[in-house]
């Protein structure tokens, strides 16, 4: 059983936005690890990773703008990568020193832009499953899900069902807590905690020209099962990125850390290890 917790603790990004930030462990030799999760996600999409370290490891993970309990965006410009990286960096203050930050998906892309622009705020990085450079049909199709309204449902099981349906290789347990997590009773209905202005206003992002900037040890996690990030993305990542080496997660999908916790947690587990030391 990994670190107990959490705690929450509430911060603000740089143009004032409300974030919620979770603590597990407390400040220790070893460096610290900030988890950051992708679109329609949360903090608490990481329990099940945080559960598989060393007990009392020092871990923090923060809800995005737009997400989980954090609040959403205050201008049409406010899910810019710029101002997700400000709440990377306010997340960052509350480590404490420089931690080993572990991104997934589309916040990965983000983690290598702050990386890439903020030497000595990170130690190290794992980036999971997500090519450098969007592809266009990825990007068309997240902003048609973002013109949707959050999901509502009149029964809680429904929206577990929802969840099932999401990350189908996950166990019963995970889907049951990312019900609860993700959405909220509203007016006798569980609606849905995200904003889909978050999805409406993403644009194609390309962080190639920040990858030889990343100046720390880089660990990229790619799925062996639906993995999101292309062959010519992973290879890039790898070749581009001065200090990084890639390892697949086997039984893992896209949501590695939901259905592949155990095996996601030990080569993060690894490499934390090969830093500190």
């Amino acid at each position: 059983m990994g670190a107990e917790g959490p705690r929450r603790v509430a911060i603000a990004s740089a143009d004032g936005t409300a974030l919620r930030l979770l603590e597990f462990g407390e400040p220790a030799e070893t460096p610290p690890v900030l988890f950051v999760h992708g679109s329609f996600g949360h903090a608490r999409v990481w329990d099940f990773v945080v559960r598989e370290l060393p007990a009392g490891m020092h871990c923090l993970a923060i809800d995005l703008r737009g997400h989980g309990e954090s609040g959403w965006a205050p201008a049409p410009d406010g899910y810019a990568f710029e101002r997700l990286a400000e709440d990377v960096a306010a997340a960052v203050a509350v480590a404490g020193r420089a931690p080993l930050l572990v991104a997934h998906s589309m916040a990965a892309a983000v983690g290598m832009q702050f990386a890439g622009t903020r030497p000595g705020a990170v130690i190290g990085c794992v980036f999971i499953d997500i090519d450098p450079l969007a592809p266009p049909h990825q990007i068309t199709h997240l902003n048609e899900v973002g013109a949707n309204s959050p999901k509502r449902y009149p029964a809680f099981e429904r929206a577990v069902a929802r969840q099932e349906r999401a990350t189908a290789k996950a166990t019963p347990d995970v889907h049951r807590h990312l019900a609860e997590h993700s959405f909220e009773q509203r007016d006798g209905e569980w609606v849905e905690r995200f904003d889909p202005a978050f999805l409406q206003t993403l644009r194609q992002w390309d962080v190639r020209p920040y990858l030889r900037d990343i100046a720390v040890p880089v660990l990229v996690l790619r799925a062996g099962i639906q993995s999101v990030m292309s062959d010519a993305g992973y290879d890039e990542l790898l070749a581009a990125i001065p200090h990084a080496r890639g390892e697949i997660i086997a039984d893992g999908t896209h949501q590695m850390h939901l259905d592949a916790p155990a095996a996601t947690a030990a080569a993060i587990l690894r490499f934390s290890r090969e830093i500190a030391g």
